[in-house]
């Protein structure tokens, strides 16, 4: 009967380090699509900062292409607010929101790292009770917390 207590236990364990496994994958694809809009936030000051008050411009308009035109008001842009709304503002408000936005996208970064952090060491420590597992030891207890994802779903306990 022991036995099959250690496969049913096994199987908790493959079924953790599986969990456990794919949150880190995801919050690696995570970490790169902030990385992405961290840089293009970059982009956006550096753009702003060094648009002339008037007169000619080359204007980003992504993958590498630009778009010759004039400045014709030099102290307002327009700033996307969600859901592709445009308002227009003063650079100095627009150069600030564009601050805040990379500051939250810093701060949600920090966050899946440690996540990241957190499910890799979780893992770790799922192998170490599996290897423990099989050579016949007593199974590691898992005494660090788990990290939750968005849904807030726990991975199922070690038996």
């Amino acid at each position: 009967m022991v036995g099959e207590e250690e496969e049913k236990k096994m199987q908790v364990l493959a079924m953790e380090a599986n969990y456990y496994k794919a949150m880190a994958e995801e919050l690696q694809r995570r970490l790169g699509a902030l990385q992405g809009m961290l840089e293009e936030h970059k982009a956006a000051s550096a753009a702003l900062n060094g648009l002339p008050n008037k007169g000619e411009a080359f204007l980003p308009v992504g993958g590498g292409a630009y778009l010759k035109g004039s400045v014709s008001e030099e102290k307002k842009v327009l700033v996307e607010i969600g859901a592709r709304v445009l308002v227009e503002t003063p650079r100095e408000q627009a150069l600030k929101i564009i601050e805040k936005r990379e500051q939250d996208i810093q701060h949600e970064a920090e966050h899946a790292s440690e996540q990241l952090q957190m499910a890799v060491q979780k893992l770790e420590q799922v192998g170490a009770a599996a290897q423990s597992l099989r050579s016949g030891e007593a199974p590691m207890p898992a005494s660090a917390p788990r990290p939750t994802g968005k849904n807030n779903k726990r991975a199922p306990s070690v038996g």
